[in-house]
């Protein structure tokens, strides 16, 4: 991640789906990097087909390794608009997990 001048940046490097999903997931981050384009945050990914660990790298010297990934919370009906838990991530509950912080040298 790094700030430029107000902008955020995320490089996102990911593996491919299963050969019939590939077009909706190329189709889902372009969306993805569009939506957040619109909340100063320029998305750029590339695809690695050797990955298996989860890692985000920070531009401040911190390395952060989420044990499960991204998949932290635990499902809720999504289909009711009024339900908060759409709109307010500290309010959803999450899976147990382990988050390591770790400095590393630039």
């Amino acid at each position: 991640m790094r700030n430029f001048s107000g902008t955020t940046a995320v490089h996102l490097v990911t593996g491919h789906n299963e050969p019939g999903f590939v077009e909706a997931q190329l189709d889902g981050l372009n969306e993805l990097a569009s939506t957040f384009s619109q909340l100063g945050v320029n998305l750029t990914y590339e695809f690695r087909d050797t990955l298996h660990d989860r890692s985000i790298t920070s531009d401040t010297g911190w390395e952060i390794l989420p044990g499960r990934g991204l998949d932290i919370f635990q499902k809720f009906v999504d289909g009711d608009w009024l339900n908060p838990l759409l709109r307010h991530q500290q309010l959803r509950r999450v899976k147990e997990c382990k988050v390591t912080y770790r400095r590393v040298d630039g």
